[in-house]
């Protein structure tokens, strides 16, 4: 598939038009070592492996953005700026950083420190973790989530293929995409959006935009992956058989190997995804940090 560029602004109009909101640091790449293959398709672009002139190694995510000129081009611009800034002031150890925007092969592109480490969603079929260890990583990701909302950002996105996991170690959530193009109408190229379906709210398929609520349910349905190490309705086969059964409230099942019956953690967490996150209305789904604290809780008494 061929590149997509932004019909009416360049990514140099755009940078200009963001500001001094967030750093511009097109400069600052190496670009004699930035690699010329892409290391990944993600969930909104491109993803490259390059360094900075400090030495510094970063992923080069290239965006693809639409955005016109006139009142509404400018609308969106406003809202891409705010929200891109928001991630930019975002201090958390399960968040990646976003260093700054930059021009790289005539896209806009997000630059972040390169976590080496793989995605969660691979590493999930291959390491032997414990309950114990999937649990941990678990609170992890709704601390992260928790963060988030806290500074009144809604990710939008939320699937172990978002969550990088360090040499270290800690999970991090990455691609901060979904609630951009929905609520500011830009529009970026994903391979994956029909896997994305497996974890997404009700609600969204239904067209609303994404929110805080809608972010919980994913996180249930994130939880669920970590835990069992299968996505959710895996049982299924396609996307037009898991729609109907989002749509008519259909949940996962629930694994005895996973889940025991009987097993107070297990009993406890399971109420939680199926009576808390899970919940058809958004308004009424448990807030991220108080899922937070109730994980917490459930994680002292292990």
């Amino acid at each position: 598939m061929p590149p997509f560029h932004t019909i009416d602004l360049s990514a140099e109009e755009i940078l200009q038009r963001i500001g001094n909101r967030v750093k511009d640091v097109t400069s600052e790449l190496d670009l004699a070592n930035c690699e010329a293959h892409r290391r990944a398709a993600g969930g909104f672009g491109d993803v490259y492996f390059g360094y900075l002139r400090d030495g510094t190694p970063v992923a080069i995510k290239c965006l693809e953005i639409t955005i016109q000129r006139g009142p509404e081009g400018s609308s969106v611009m406003e809202g891409f700026a705010n929200e891109v800034y928001a991630w930019s002031k975002c201090n958390h150890p399960n968040i990646a950083r976003l260093i700054g925007l930059a021009t790289f092969r005539q896209q806009l592109a997000m630059i972040s420190p390169w976590i080496g480490g793989l995605d969660l969603y691979g590493l999930l079929r291959t390491e032997a973790w414990t309950i114990e260890e999937r649990y941990r990583i678990c609170t992890q990701t709704v601390e992260a989530v928790a963060y988030l909302h806290k500074e009144n950002i809604v990710h939008g996105d939320l699937k172990t293929r978002n969550i990088l996991m360090s040499d270290e170690g800690v999970p991090q959530l990455i691609d901060f995409g979904c609630s951009i193009i929905r609520e500011h109408s830009l529009r970026f190229r994903s391979s994956t959006r029909g896997y994305t379906v497996n974890w997404v709210a009700p609600e969204i398929l239904e067209g609303s935009h994404p929110t805080h609520g809608s972010d919980v349910y994913s996180l249930g349905m994130t939880i669920l992956e970590i835990m069992t190490g299968e996505i959710p309705y895996a049982g299924l086969a396609g996307i037009w058989s898991v729609v109907p059964k989002i749509m008519e409230g259909t949940l996962p099942d629930r694994s005895p190997k996973h889940f025991p019956d009987g097993n107070p953690q297990a009993d406890h967490l399971w109420a939680l995804l199926t009576g808390a996150c899970w919940v058809r209305g958004p308004n009424e789904r448990i807030s991220a940090a108080e899922l937070l604290e109730k994980m917490k809780e459930q994680l002292n008494n292990r």
